[in-house]
């Protein structure tokens, strides 16, 4: 079947728009950022896609070269993980921004990213075995060849790989279902803490970013463990695996990036100290550390000086024309 090639197709397109038309914002408003978390996350949330998109180009579409088998093997297993990392480091971005609306201590982001790695070990290990055996590439055929493919693809996965790695699919859409539950719940209590209409919230805390991008993740797992069996022809799930594996890292960025925007200076500053250099100082008493006490009284001024904030601005197995026996499984179903 063609449609999922012409999908992904589209949606290489899409990101590769998206990254030329936004570099001018990442060099001015990131680069300049120091290497914290906040840099890594955007780096590695918006290049490794590319890398993504290059392998994929390499070992499933017609490039009219033939690579040899180890080649083969190691483009796929780079594709695999570079999409394994692209959708944790936009699902981290995720809960540390959920983390910064909530503006709850750091031991609940702890347990946070605690109950996430101990489900993301859950949905991987299983699927080691099954990742070595997918990889398999023999010397390519005849028919591959005239076609215009780099490799040909055996079929050198057994049942229980397949098993495990099906079973791997639902403890991913309870994955997908707590951190959609976590997501409703921190924008409920922020609703809840603030004065003013729902739609205001939404645009100053970027809700709708949030919610597009939980509901990515949601829709591909569900996408993903409704399919009678991997790598089976499934429309609905090649359209969220664009979504997740394309869409949702510009989301992640854009959050990111959002989150130093919004005028509640507890969320910037949590943001801030977490993700980013930290953009102030904070005295014990919650004043600028950098005015002394004997400088406040020179002036005779008593009430409190709010804290200096400097803003940071925005910056499958269906891999050919007619061919079912390879895509890149790790997209759809495999976060």
């Amino acid at each position: 079947m063609a449609e999922p090639q012409y999908i992904y197709l589209s949606s290489f397109a899409i990101y590769v728009y998206h990254y030329v038309t936004t570099f001018d914002d990442e060099v001015a408003k990131i680069w300049p950022q120091m290497w914290r978390a906040g840099k890594v996350l955007f780096m590695v949330t918006r290049y490794v896609p590319l890398v993504y998109i290059a392998t994929t180009l390499l070992d499933g579409y017609r490039v009219y070269t033939v690579l040899p088998p180890k080649a083969c093997s190691g483009l796929w297993l780079g594709g695999q993980i570079a999409t394994w990392i692209m959708i944790w480091s936009s699902e981290v971005v995720l809960l540390l921004c959920l983390h910064a609306l909530l503006g709850a201590r750091r031991r609940y982001l702890m347990m946070i990213l605690a109950v996430y790695v101990g489900l993301t070990i859950g949905v991987h290990v299983p699927r080691i075995k099954w990742l070595e055996q997918k990889s398999y590439s023999p010397p390519i055929g005849p028919l591959d060849e005239g076609l215009g493919y780099a490799c040909t693809w055996g079929n050198a996965v057994t049942p229980a790989s397949r098993r495990a790695r099906t079973l791997t699919n639902y403890v991913n859409l309870a994955k997908s279902a707590w951190m959609s539950a976590l997501t409703l719940g921190v924008l409920y209590v922020r609703f809840r803490a603030q004065r003013g209409s729902l739609i205001k919230i939404i645009r100053r805390d970027s809700a709708f970013y949030t919610f597009s991008l939980t509901a990515i993740r949601l829709g591909n797992a569900a996408t993903a463990a409704s399919k009678p069996m991997p790598g089976a022809y499934n429309v609905p799930n090649a359209v969220f695996t664009y979504l997740q594996n394309m869409v949702a890292p510009i989301v992640a960025c854009q959050l990111l990036l959002n989150m130093q925007k919004t005028s509640d200076p507890g969320v910037r500053s949590v943001v801030s100290t977490i993700l980013f250099k930290p953009s102030y100082t904070m005295g014990s008493e919650g004043v600028d550390s950098e005015q002394s006490d004997d400088t406040r009284a020179e002036d005779g001024r008593q009430e409190d000086h709010a804290p200096r904030i400097e803003m940071v601005a925005p910056a499958s197995r269906y891999s050919g024309l007619g061919r079912q026996d390879r895509v890149r499984d790790g997209g759809g179903d495999a976060a």
